[in-house]
C-alpha cells in the first residue's frame, strides 16, 4: 500500500468514526442550533500620528514628470503640478496600481477623466498649496492641505501609500470608513 493509499484510508475511518458520534439511533444529531443572523459592532482603534506643517505655502508646481521618492508631501505636489500642466499620463503615474486597475474596470464611466476634470477645475497656476497636515496611519501617510485660489480656501486630504518605493494616491483607502473618520475629525 503507497502513502496516499494509506492517507485516504486513515482519512477515511477517521470520517466513520465523526459519524457515528454524531449518529443516535441512525439519526443523525446535530451539534448546534442555529440562531439566525446577528448583527455586531466591531471596534477597532489605530493609532495615528499627526503633525502640523509650520507656514508651507507652495506656489510654484513642478515642472515636469518625475519619478522619485522624496516623500509623501512632495508626491501631493506632483500630483497637483500634473493637474496644471494639463497631464492625465502623468497624473495618472501618481496612483497606485490598485486605484488604476479600479478605473480600468470602470472604463465605461471615465473614471479616471472625471477624477482628473474634478482636480482641474480646483487647480491653476495661480493656485497656492497650503499644506497642513501630515497623518501617518498603519502603512499610509495622508497629507492634508488648502487649495487657495484669490480668496477661496478648499480643504483636502490625500491618502497615500507606498508602492514599489515610490508614494503613490491610494484611492482605496481614502474608500474607507478609517479614512472619513480622519478627515472628520481633522478637519473638523
Amino acid at each position: 500500500m503507497n502513502k496516499s493509499s494509506h492517507l485516504l484510508l486513515k482519512l477515511g475511518l477517521a470520517l466513520l468514526l465523526l459519524a457515528s458520534v454524531f449518529s443516535v439511533s441512525g439519526k443523525t444529531v446535530i451539534p448546534y442550533q442555529d440562531e439566525g443572523n446577528k448583527e455586531f459592532t466591531l471596534v477597532q482603534k489605530f493609532k495615528v500620528y499627526q503633525q502640523k506643517y509650520q507656514d508651507v505655502l507652495v506656489t510654484e508646481f513642478v515642472p515636469a514628470a518625475r519619478d522619485v521618492n522624496n516623500g509623501a508631501d512632495r508626491q501631493v505636489i506632483r500630483f497637483l503640478s500634473a493637474v496644471v500642466k494639463d497631464d492625465l499620463n502623468w497624473w495618472k503615474s501618481t496612483w497606485t496600481a490598485e486605484s488604476l486597475n479600479d478605473w480600468q474596470q470602470k472604463v465605461a464611466l471615465n473614471k479616471d477623466k472625471r477624477l482628473f476634470n474634478y482636480w482641474k477645475a480646483r487647480v491653476n497656476t495661480k493656485t497656492q498649496v497650503q499644506l497642513t497636515d501630515f497623518i501617518v496611519v498603519r502603512q499610509s501617510v495622508l497629507v492634508g492641505f488648502y487649495l487657495i485660489n484669490q480668496d477661496k480656501r478648499e480643504y483636502h486630504l490625500l491618502a497615500l501609500a507606498l508602492e514599489q518605493s515610490r508614494w503613490r494616491v491610494d484611492q482605496t483607502f481614502m474608500q474607507s470608513d478609517l479614512y472619513r473618520e480622519i478627515k472628520q475629525k481633522v478637519h473638523s
